[in-house]
């Protein structure tokens, strides 16, 4: 701002001095007092006055587009700043979420003393975070290396599966393969739940496995009837780790 004023007051102050100047000459000329010669050096100076002012309003313009050009740059590089922050506070935003799910399901799960209540506390701890409406929790048995049914949360089902072997049925694909199943269009009467009310049949089914040492040592089916969030993955993953080593630590004590 102090720039452009100077600029404003170097044009005023010559632009004065040419006007002031040609009055006077006007003036002598009119009265015959006034020869040629100083003429021609008046005409000059008001010409280098000319020239000076259109100098020093090309500055001013010139700087007036750079001041511009500073403040859109600026003002891209707040909004890039602020655009980037919003990304991170979203995504610790997210990270915080994760943690107080994983957080909500491993609750208490130190103080189980069997592989029983191991599986109780979590699927009590899942119903509470997820909301699902039916769970079952398979542990392998070390010795004839099958997956055998441990407990159950709110479990109805005409053929119960008491046990499986490595990549029998789905829950047997998901323990060989280590990896989490999520199914969001369960067909009508897969799977049913029954109340006081009435029945009804959940539409998604999550199948994850619990992996010791690159080993699958439980299975954990639950379903429920609303879509389980977006992040489920990295929530277990999370989990995976806290619930591998306590469990395998009861099978091996």
């Amino acid at each position: 701002m102090k720039k452009k004023f100077f600029y404003k007051i170097l044009i005023v102050i010559p632009f004065l001095l040419i006007v002031t100047m040609t009055a006077l000459l006007f003036s002598k000329i009119e009265q015959n007092t006034i020869t040629i010669e100083p003429v021609i050096y008046a005409v000059c100076i008001v010409f280098a006055g000319l020239f000076l002012m259109l100098f020093l309003f090309k500055m001013l313009i010139s700087g007036t587009k750079t001041n511009k050009k500073m403040e859109r740059k600026s003002e891209k590089e707040y909004n890039n700043k602020a655009k980037d922050k919003r990304i991170e506070d979203k995504r610790r935003q997210q990270i915080n979420i994760i943690k107080a799910s994983s957080e909500q399901i491993l609750y208490n799960i130190k103080s189980a003393d069997n592989t029983k209540k191991f599986s109780e506390i979590l699927l009590d701890n899942l119903a509470k975070e997820l909301l699902i409406v039916q769970g079952i929790v398979f542990i392998k048995n070390l010795i004839s290396k099958k997956f055998v049914q441990i407990s159950t949360y709110a479990y109805y089902s005409d053929k119960n599966i008491i046990e499986f072997e490595l990549g029998e049925s789905i829950s047997g694909q998901v323990a060989k393969n280590k990896k989490l199943l999520n199914i969001t269009d369960v067909p009508k009467n897969y799977i049913t739940v029954l109340s006081g009310l009435g029945k009804g049949s959940p539409s998604n089914l999550l199948i994850f496995p619990i992996v010791y040492k690159d080993e699958t040592i439980g299975i954990v089916e639950i379903s429920a009837f609303t879509n389980f969030p977006s992040n489920i993955n990295e929530i277990l993953k999370i989990t995976d780790n806290k619930l591998s080593e306590k469990l395998y630590e009861l099978l091996t004590n």
